[in-house]
C-alpha cells in the first residue's frame, strides 16, 4: 500500500519506523506502509476518523470513531463484529483526517488516509448456531446429560451389589448349613 497525504519537500512529514499492523482478525494481523501526513500540528488538531461497514455483521465500537491524534502519537480503533448469518460478507474499513484550526475551531482540511475491504467467511454449524455457539450448547448438554445419569447410576449400582453381595451371602448361608 503506498504512503498517503502528501509532503511537499519544505513541510514536515510525521511517519513511523516500520509497518504497523493495521487489521488483526483471530491473530492474523494485516500490515501496511506507514502513512505519512503533512505537519500541521503547530497550528491545527488533527481528528482521525475510522469508519467500518459490514452489512451482514452487528458492529459493536469499543473505542470513538473519532479520536484527536498528537504529533507523532497513534490512534487506535478497535470493534467486535458478530454475522447475522453464514457465507460469505464484506467488511470495508477507511480512515480519513481532518484538521481542525485551533484559532476558529472549524474543520478546514479532510483528507482520505487509507480504505481497505476484507472478505469474511462465517462458518455456522448446522445452518443456524455459530461454533461457539455450538460448543456452549454441547457443554450444556454435556452437563445435563452427566447429571441425568447420576440416578440411573444408583440403580445400575444397586443392581450390581445385588448381584455380588447377594450371591455371597447365599454362598455363605449354604456353607453353614452343611
Amino acid at each position: 500500500m503506498a504512503a498517503a497525504g502528501r509532503c511537499a519537500s519544505s513541510s514536515r512529514c510525521w511517519t513511523t519506523a516500520r509497518p504497523q499492523p493495521i487489521a488483526e482478525i483471530a491473530g492474523n494481523e494485516i500490515a501496511a506502509t506507514p502513512i505519512l501526513i503533512a505537519d500541521r500540528y503547530d497550528t491545527h488538531h488533527a481528528q482521525l476518523t475510522a469508519t467500518i461497514s459490514a452489512p451482514n455483521f452487528e458492529i459493536e465500537a469499543l473505542a470513538p470513531a473519532t479520536q484527536t491524534m498528537e504529533r507523532g502519537g497513534e490512534a487506535q480503533w478497535l470493534w467486535t463484529l458478530s454475522a447475522d448469518s453464514s457465507g460469505r460478507g464484506v467488511i470495508a474499513v477507511g480512515i480519513t483526517l481532518t484538521w481542525v484550526s485551533k484559532d476558529s475551531g472549524l474543520p478546514e482540511t479532510t483528507v482520505s488516509l487509507w480504505g481497505q475491504a476484507l472478505e469474511a467467511e462465517v462458518n455456522y454449524v448446522f445452518g443456524s448456531i455459530t461454533v461457539p455457539q455450538a460448543s456452549v450448547a454441547g457443554t450444556v448438554l454435556a452437563v445435563v446429560g452427566f447429571v441425568a445419569q447420576i440416578p440411573l447410576i444408583d440403580a445400575v449400582l444397586e443392581v450390581i451389589g445385588k448381584l455380588f453381595f447377594r450371591r455371597g451371602r447365599r454362598r455363605s448361608g449354604a456353607r453353614q448349613r452343611r
